[in-house]
């Protein structure tokens, strides 16, 4: 059963508060608290197709919220954020007791988790984050609860259920295009945390200057050089100005505006919206040439021809030629062109009886949903399918043009999905519209894109250490706003959480500083508990839907350079491996693995941190370029940390097992480790957490009540002067060393065992019997030496016996 502990939110007596003020009955309190208690519980994007999982770091709340969509639920949640009036909210809020009314006319009950629970200093609502394409498309649906009235969008089941409660219900839909909404706002609500405030006389000089008229950011910074970016995102952040952010990109300081007024900002946000729209909108052909068929228009120029040449004296008139004159000039003068008075309508002509009856046709439409469930593999196989479906209804099979005519007409996504899950639905799956794609982060090191990959290389075995030839896996983090790289991680064996602690300690260690948000796949690390909890409100963690790999386009594609440029043209690459039986064995990676796994490493991060970022990209920029760029407007997007203790115990993972002894300290696995400090804090205290290192072997941390203390492998003074990719490559080959060493272990005690029962079947028939054997047999006299000692033959020392 699953459990949920609320967490933050407005506390007990704020809600009643509201209760209080709506004057709500002892029932719906009670009600609304059922509804608050189970609230969090669903898995929201478990099974979505094209959704982004978010968690985000709430500072209303006081805890992490996790939300369905970044496009649309998490654009609502940012508002919510920022809105001084909001005390707090809870997301994936169960409704229950929604009326319905079947088709046969009977009641139908259900319950639906309904986006937000909005409460206010004064008043709470219920509210459904929905976006205008999906609800116009719903709401086409024959029967559908969705419908457009006086300006807005009803759900009269939702409706009747919140006004039992006492509360309000609205559907809140995010603008068209929501992408520079978004946006803004991300920038935006990344400042809310920051601790560093602005000159307080400088926004003061700010908001005089705008009280006469709105300005752009780039005529303020003219006017006041110590005004920039930043903070026009920090006023903005707490309503000390205000701005079109619906429409009009932050970033583009020549044209944003800054406003004294929010009705001010509203209009011209507005106009600036109303016009963005129009230019997305599609055409509205009304030129008759411009839709007319290509055989139409070719009939049109006849016709004109012909004219021409009756108007030149080279032909002579008929009357239905002069009748086409009299309507081209009457066409003529209401403002058309001759040519298009001229169009014929040949491409309407045809069949305007369909030629299959409609037992056929509905023969035709079920062995097109079969084909769409995946209930037939070829083409060949629809038309049995189909000749089936026509045997049932009692009709001729005919119409095979059509049935495969429809076919090709369907949309590949349903059969793909049913066939083969979510990873082929996404090959299939057409590229998302521009117009709904959610925008490139306005600010440098804001968002950091994490994929992993199979290193595409075998690394030399080590003979010193007997570690065999082998490969790994790397760990790749790009920054969202330029492509830059930021970190990464190269570790032994499958993914795990330790690259990912890895790459962030590395990230730390070369920018000073963590992401605002962290994108991953779904991967098993990747929503491992460790995430979750470094993350917690500090960072926003996203997730892409479930092999979406293109929502990770931006780390994806770095990976496939990576491998391309590095991996496979280095000896031991596998590329020859991936071919499979194209290739002779003796071209495989093992056996031209020439590099150690430090030279390997040294070409991998020459080419991450130095090719990479100068390389240029679309529209002539490097990353380099761009990052240099973003720097001056607006300094960095993340999150100061300085690189210490804390952030090395932060990324240091828990071990599965680990064991405490009061006078050997801490064993995790086959390793002991231990430290003055940490024998005496067990004097008085006990370890109630322990960590192991990511990147040195010699090195743990334990948590003695409150406090932090460093233990120690016994090797830590040999090995302290290893460089960290040495340290790196003895802990992650530790596993598989220590696996060798148990194997050749048990190999010779298993011919140590062999050579004694050898040994043992040698000896004489009466050396090698047992106890009972003896006893039972009469014929032999029991002694001292055949029955051995017993506890009563040991005679217990006299007082003062020297012995």
């Amino acid at each position: 059963m699953k459990v949920n502990r609320v967490l933050g939110g407005p506390s007990m007596v704020e809600r009643e508060c509201v209760y209080a003020a709506l004057g709500l009955s002892e029932r719906s309190t009670a009600l609304i608290e059922e509804m608050i208690r189970n609230s969090g519980l669903r898995d929201v994007a478990k099974s979505a197709l094209t959704n982004v999982r978010t968690a985000l770091p709430s500072g209303v709340n006081g805890a992490a919220r996790v939300l369905e969509s970044h496009t649309c639920e998490l654009i609502f949640a940012r508002e919510l954020e920022l809105d001084p009036t909001v005390i707090g909210y809870y997301v994936q809020v169960p409704l229950q007791n929604i009326e319905r009314t079947t088709i046969a006319g009977r009641r139908h009950i259900s319950s639906a988790h309904i986006d937000f629970l909005v409460f206010r200093g004064n008043c709470a609502e219920l509210v459904e984050c929905k976006t205008q394409e999906w609800l116009a498309k719903v709401a086409l649906r024959p029967r559908s609860d969705w419908s457009w009235r006086e300006g807005q969008w009803f759900h009269e089941p939702y409706i009747a259920a919140a006004e039992v409660l006492g509360l309000p219900f609205r559907t809140w839909t995010p603008p068209f295009p929501h992408g520079i909404y978004g946006r803004n706002l991300e920038a935006i609500h990344a400042t809310l945390n920051d601790l560093a405030q602005p000159d307080v006389s400088l926004m003061g000089r700010v908001k005089r200057l705008l009280t006469t008229r709105p300005a752009s950011i780039e005529s303020i910074s003219k006017a006041l050089p110590s005004f920039g970016l930043e903070v026009a995102l920090w006023m903005l952040a707490r309503r000390l100005v205000y701005g079109p952010i619906t429409s009009l990109p932050i970033d583009q300081a020549d044209r944003f505006l800054l406003c004294a007024s929010s009705e001010q900002a509203n209009e011209i946000d507005a106009l600036h919206l109303a016009h963005l729209s129009a230019s997305l909108a599609q055409p509205d052909v009304c030129d008759p040439i411009l839709t007319a068929s290509t055989t139409d228009v070719n009939r049109a120029l006849g016709r004109l021809r012909k004219i021409e040449d009756f108007e030149a004296g080279r032909t002579k008139g008929t009357v239905r030629l002069r009748q086409l004159i009299r309507e081209v000039a009457i066409a003529v003068d209401a403002g058309k062109s001759p040519l298009s008075a001229c169009l014929t309508n040949y491409s309407k002509s045809g069949n305007r009886v369909d030629r299959i009856d409609k037992q056929q046709m509905e023969a035709v439409q079920a062995a097109i949903e079969i084909w769409n469930r995946g209930g037939a593999r070829n083409s060949k196989e629809l038309e049995f399918v189909f000749e089936e479906e026509c045997a049932r209804r009692e009709v001729d099979p005919v119409g095979y043009s059509r049935l495969h005519a429809i076919r090709r007409m369907q949309n590949p996504e349903s059969r793909a999905l049913a066939t083969g899950g979510m990873r082929s639905f996404h090959q299939v799956r057409s590229s998302t519209d521009p117009r709904y794609r959610s925008q490139s982060p306005m600010r440098y090191g804001q968002v950091l894109y994490i994929d992993s990959s199979p290193f595409d290389i075998t690394f030399a075995p080590d003979l010193i250490n007997h570690f065999p030839a082998t490969s790994g896996v790397f760990y790749i983090g790009i920054d969202g706003a330029t492509h830059d790289s930021m970190a990464h991680a190269v570790i032994y064996g499958s993914a795990r959480t330790d690259g990912l602690a890895l790459l962030i300690r590395e990230h730390v260690r070369r920018h000073g500083f963590l992401p605002r948000t962290i994108h991953v796949d779904r991967g098993a690390e990747n929503t491992s508990d460790w995430l979750k909890s470094f993350c917690d409100m500090r960072i926003s963690l996203r997730h892409s839907p479930t092999a979406g790999s293109a929502w990770n386009g931006v780390a994806e594609n770095t990976i496939k350079q990576i491998n391309s440029c590095v991996a496979h043209a280095l000896p031991g690459s596998k590329w020859n491996d991936q071919l499979g039986r194209k290739v002779d064995g003796r071209f495989k990676s093992i056996h031209h693995a020439r590099m150690s796994f430090a030279e390997v490493l040294e070409e991998f991060s020459t080419y991450v941190y130095e090719d990479l970022p100068n390389t240029p990209r679309v529209g002539g920029r490097s990353p380099r370029e761009m990052r240099e760029e973003l720097l001056k407007n607006s300094g960095h997007g993340g999150i100061d940390c300085l690189w210490g203790d804390d952030i090395l115990i932060q990324t240091s993972i828990k071990p599965r097992t680990w064991a405490c002894d009061r006078r050997r300290g801490i064993r995790i696995g086959e390793a002991r480790y231990t430290s003055r400090e940490l024998i005496d804090g067990l004097k008085l205290d006990c370890v109630s957490e322990v960590r192991a290192d990511v990147c040195d072997p010699t090195v743990a941390y334990a948590k003695l009540n409150r406090a932090w203390v460093k233990v120690f492998h016994a090797s830590v003074i040999e090995k302290a002067h290893l460089s960290p990719s040495e340290k790196l490559f003895e802990l992650l080959s530790r596993p598989e060393v220590h696996r060798e060493a148990r194997l050749k272990k048990r190999d010779l005690a298993k011919k140590r065992y062999s050579r004694h029962q050898l040994a043992i079947a040698a000896l004489p028939s009466t050396q090698h019997l047992g106890p009972e054997q003896l006893v039972a047999d009469p014929g032999h006299e029991e002694t001292q030496s055949g029955r051995g000692l017993d506890v009563t033959d040991v005679l217990p020392f006299e007082e003062g016996e020297d012995f």
